[in-house]
């Protein structure tokens, strides 16, 4: 059973050599018309096939597992079983059956760790939910460990701050930025600083901006808005912290105008001039205030996408 003739031989060959030499697209050309074919190399083409596609995330399709499945059926007391197993597994995984592969980890643990990846890689949300959500006590798969900061990155990119913290907890080697994220979603703006405070990189600077607004330190923010060229962000910290000068030297002409009003409001005549003087200088300046907003906000307006 599972016996391979000369030229199917030949294939497999090419195939391992394709391999050695890095070329997996021209070793997964060679083997797939021989997996598709009724020879007798079909079942180890296949195996071999889903061997290169699965770790790459190609997407298998339905009769191939079907296939995979007749084909450990009749291996199922042989010693190339193991392997069949273990191909159904991923076989599984790439279709997107991510129930059946993780059970047949149960059995099969050996392809554990690139179901795990392709799970948090390919996984739809409702089976990366069910299979990735953790309990502070639970015991995590060790074949996930090597997946925890994909999945930490998505569960936080699904809002999901908790589960992130509970995953990045098993990796090795966290990525500071990413830590630093995870730290800012739990509302721990001084934990993402001192993670960050040698880094310089656009992401690091951004974070940290972030971090020093919740922190209610807007002026820090602001300067580092400006190294990273982010304009309007710059310009809100600087209202934030009330540094009207400065806006009124680098803001736009809206800023510039409310800034003016800020640091010189118009001011009111004297008490002697009459009531209606008052009142009509302080008609000037809410007339002024009020157009310097809505210029404000006009080109907030005008900066802001159109989602489709």
């Amino acid at each position: 059973v599972g016996w391979i003739g000369p030229p199917q031989r030949y294939r497999c060959l090419e195939r391992v050599i394709s391999r050695a030499l890095g070329k997996t697209d021209t070793a997964i050309a060679k083997v797939s018309d021989l997996a598709k074919s009724s020879g007798p190399g079909a079942a180890e083409a296949l195996v071999n096939l889903i061997e290169e596609q699965a770790p790459l995330g190609h997407p298998i399709p339905f009769a191939q597992v079907q296939a995979l499945e007749a084909y450990l059926t009749e291996r199922c007391d042989s010693p190339e079983a193991p392997r069949f197993e273990r191909a159904l597994i991923l076989a599984k995984a790439a279709s997107g059956d991510f129930d059946g592969a993780l059970t047949g980890l149960h059995t099969s643990p050996t392809g554990g760790a690139i179901v795990w990846q392709l799970l948090a890689k390919n996984g739809p949300n409702s089976a990366f939910l069910s299979h990735a959500s953790l309990k502070a006590d639970d015991p995590v798969p060790e074949a996930a460990k090597g997946s925890a900061v994909q999945i930490a990155e998505r569960m936080l990119g699904l809002g999901l701050s908790d589960q992130a913290a509970l995953w990045l907890a098993q990796a090795d080697h966290a990525p500071a930025t990413l830590t630093a994220r995870v730290k800012l979603a739990l509302g721990d703006a001084q934990a993402a600083l001192s993670l960050l405070k040698s880094q310089e990189s656009a992401e690091a600077m951004q974070l940290r901006a972030q971090a020093y607004q919740t922190l209610g330190n807007p002026k820090q923010a602001a300067e580092l808005y400006a190294k990273l060229g982010q304009r309007q962000d710059q310009w809100h910290a600087m209202r934030q912290a009330r540094d009207w000068p400065g806006l009124g030297a680098q803001g736009p002409a809206p800023w510039k105008a409310l800034a003016e009003l800020a640091i010189n409001p118009a001011s009111l005549p004297d008490a002697a001039k009459g009531q209606l003087a008052q009142d009509m200088a302080l008609i000037d300046l809410s007339a002024a205030t009020h157009d310097a907003i809505v210029a404000l906000l006009d080109q907030t307006k005008a900066s802001i996408p159109v989602l489709q």
